[in-house]
């Protein structure tokens, strides 16, 4: 089988991607890598990290799944809630996504948020009908792959909504899945029991996996879980 590198929540760090990337030694013909979401907002590469990650799915058989900074883009694409706007560019660290995403574009643009919405959608087609058509999930024979996690009660009945922002329901509650649920978006400095704040976090009940490293926070780090026949092994590169 292939060996299978899952990678999540780079939040527009192009440079730690590529040097985690070069780290692992990826080889596209024997690698298969999954993102499992949150490319964008926070650092100031939003733009390469969507491009190249589009690229590898396009070209080297790569998965990318929906996270909650992605799925939030697409809802402020289409918002009319002046609230929410501000939370997305503001909370969420959008401007720095849109900011990279209309590099070139006239400053002006940026005084009328309406017309960031409609210069997004023309400029940057592509990237966003990328996003838009994002996963929530990726199964395999062991694994469910996913962003945020699952509903803890019945997986297959997580709405969109739970796959990109659940929390601690999901970390706390056994899963009664017989497959492990490989998860992203709550950083792993977070999560009550993991005793190596950043580092890849594994549940003691075998049901879950954590590997937000917090790229983006201070002392954050960028993880890659590697899977093989042998089982698991931890890479990491510091943000």
């Amino acid at each position: 089988m292939k060996r299978k590198l899952i990678i999540g929540d780079i939040h527009g760090y192009f440079h730690v991607l590529k040097q985690l990337l070069e780290k692992v030694n990826y080889k596209p013909i024997q690698d298969q890598v999954i993102f499992i979401g949150d490319y964008i907002s926070r650092g100031p590469e939003s733009l390469k990290v969507v491009s190249e990650i589009k690229r590898m799915v396009e070209e080297e058989d790569a998965i990318a799944l929906m996270g909650n900074h992605e799925y939030s883009l697409i809802e402020f694409l289409d918002s009319r809630n002046p609230s929410f706007d501000l939370f997305f560019l503001h909370q969420m660290g959008g401007m720095n996504a849109i900011e990279s995403f209309l590099q070139g574009v006239d400053d002006s643009v940026f005084n009328d948020i309406e017309l960031v919405k409609r210069t997004l959608k023309v400029e940057r087609k592509e990237e966003i009908d990328f996003i838009n058509h994002l996963p929530y999930y990726f199964e395999d024979e062991g694994h469910i792959f996913v962003h945020a996690g699952v509903s803890p009660r019945n997986w297959r009945a997580t709405t969109p909504s739970d796959f990109v922002w659940i929390g601690e329901d999901f970390i706390e509650s056994p899963t009664g899945i017989d497959k492990v649920v490989v998860f992203g978006h709550t950083p792993t400095s977070r999560i009550k029991s993991n005793p190596e704040p950043n580092q890849i976090w594994y549940s003691t009940e075998g049901d879950k996996i954590g590997i937000d490293g917090g790229c983006g926070y201070s002392g954050g780090q960028l993880n890659a879980l590697e899977i093989n026949t042998e089982g698991y092994r931890n890479h990491f590169v510091k943000c």
